[in-house]
């Protein structure tokens, strides 16, 4: 289905869209699998267009302080498309228009949804949006090396977003389609036995098994995904060869810089 079928205002042929790209209805599948040609409008930034920058500006007023509803809304109507939607994959926030969807249409919050319908179900006692202080003393503490996390060009923006992650662990949180939820790795294998075993686990189904096989099949035939190009193609990031992350080895580095999005493409990738 198209989102627009589901969520008033979101628009279709009359999308903002970078020069040269044709706006066409956006589906939940194109949401779901980060091919919509929106994006979070954050990741990338030196490679932004002037259009993203202005979207971001938008964006970030609003981010931190909405309902699904209205984060939603903003990116039906406001967010840019950098390609025609299904061409390409670029990781977006369109998670979070899905879910509004899910609340919309089964008159229930996000985060009681997905209690009652699959975490209950399935014997998943430790995932949560919203952690117990007991369960936040089970976290592993081990310092974290940042400097391999990402590659040196993302890491002035890590601060700001460990530190929104470390927000929505300690307080309360708006339930979000794209980030937040935690768990064990007992509930982790739990959800993944489910999805093996074609929807159902110990007599408990949660989905049916063509579900899982349509979640399994690639909606573009196995075409490899390649990553929308930038808006600078001349321009050179100061990536650091030894550690570019996000699936690019070293050897890789020369083919990336300035051509490609790096948080956005994966060799071999299909969805």
């Amino acid at each position: 289905d198209p989102m627009s079928k589901h969520l008033a205002g979101w628009v279709d042929a009359d999308r903002l869209a970078e020069p040269g790209v044709t706006a066409k209805p956006i589906t939940i599948r194109h949401c779901l699998n980060h091919t919509s040609g929106l994006g979070y409008y954050v990741f990338d930034q030196p490679m932004h267009s002037a259009l993203e920058r202005t979207a971001l500006k938008a964006k970030e007023k609003i981010m931190s302080k909405s309902t699904l509803a209205e984060l939603s809304a903003w990116l039906g109507k406001e967010g840019p498309i950098a390609f025609e939607p299904g061409q390409h994959f670029y990781y977006a926030d369109a998670h979070n228009s899905v879910a509004a969807i899910i609340e919309q249409i089964s008159g229930l919050d996000y985060e009681t949804y997905l209690q009652q319908k699959i975490f209950g179900p399935l014997g998943m006692v430790d995932t949560t949006f919203l952690t117990s202080r007991a369960q936040r003393a089970r976290y592993n503490k081990a310092p974290m090396d940042t400097k391999n996390l990402a590659p040196k060009w993302l890491l002035p923006l890590l601060p700001k977003f460990l530190s929104f992650v470390q927000d929505i662990n300690d307080k309360p949180h708006m339930a979000r389609g794209d980030i937040g939820l935690k768990g064990s790795m007992d509930d982790w294998t739990k959800l993944n036995r489910c999805l093996l075993n074609g929807g159902e686990l110990n007599g408990v189904r949660v989905l049916s098994a063509k579900s899982v096989t349509e979640m399994c099949t690639s909606s573009v035939g196995g075409r490899e995904l390649v990553a929308p190009f930038t808006y600078t193609a001349n321009e050179k990031l100061s990536i650091d060869p030894a550690s570019p992350g996000w699936a690019y080895p070293p050897e890789h580095v020369d083919t990336c810089i300035g051509k490609v999005r790096t948080a956005s493409h994966f060799a071999g990738q299909t969805i």
